[in-house]
């Protein structure tokens, strides 16, 4: 059967009340399981600047030149060569693969700036992985490239109070009340898609293709001895 906006948007007010608990729920559960289970992740930044050789002779087209040299640099970042070469110097106990997971690096066409990002269960650990990735992509750079402008801008530093990048309780609690609604919408259509059950006279005429001559109503009467249903034409 056809089903219009209208009729579904009746559907979904008369179970109103299901949809407010169904969505309760969903948004409970997943602001518990943000809070209580999934363990807070951390980041940190190193911001690493490509310049000229020196000031003096920077011109338009080295900026240009150095711009197109991002995202190389990007790509040598995240090579094993560099990350099996950080492992060493802080000593993780971690493959290059799962090194490399904890990075994030960002650049823009509209700077020479790179940032570097590590991410990590504790934030003390996400400072030394991002400082470490600097330095050693600074160390590596000129061996790998025989290329030797880049200089880190600002390391990465410790703070007094810190907040995790992930999980976002609020934002997983707001999606999950969006996909709590649109699962029920979808499910109250489903339910009226299914019900063959006539609505309404013109429904009946559009089906059936004949004029309504009578409808019979239903009342409930009130008495003494408790309610009894009525039928008349």
């Amino acid at each position: 059967m056809d089903l219009s906006i209208a009729q579904l948007w009746k559907a979904l007010l008369q179970r109103w009340v299901y949809m407010l608990v169904w969505c309760g729920l969903a948004v409970a559960a997943t602001g518990l399981i943000s809070l209580y289970l999934i363990e807070p992740e951390y980041e940190a930044t190193t911001k690493l600047i490509v310049q000229g050789e020196s000031i003096e002779s920077v011109d338009y087209s080295q900026l240009l030149s150095n711009r197109e040299l991002l995202t190389t640099y990007g790509e040598v970042m995240r090579s094993n060569q560099i990350a099996e070469d950080v492992i060493r110097r802080i000593g993780l106990s971690i493959s290059p693969e799962e090194l490399l997971e904890k990075l994030r690096i960002h650049s823009s066409d509209q700077s020479l700036i790179v940032t570097v990002s590590a991410r990590d269960r504790d934030y003390g650990q996400a400072v030394v992985i991002a400082n470490a990735f600097a330095q050693s992509f600074l160390d590596n750079i000129h061996q790998i490239m025989k290329v030797g402008n880049v200089t880190i801008l600002d390391p990465a530093r410790e703070k007094a109070i810190v907040e995790p990048v992930r999980p976002r309780p609020l934002l997983n609690m707001a999606l999950a009340l969006v996909v709590g609604i649109v699962l029920f919408s979808l499910f109250v259509l489903y339910q009226e898609l299914i019900n063959n059950t006539i609505r309404s006279e013109e429904e009946a005429e559009q089906l059936l293709g004949l004029p309504i001559l009578g409808v019979i109503a239903d009342h409930h009467l009130n008495t003494g001895k408790g309610k009894r249903q009525v039928k008349k034409t």
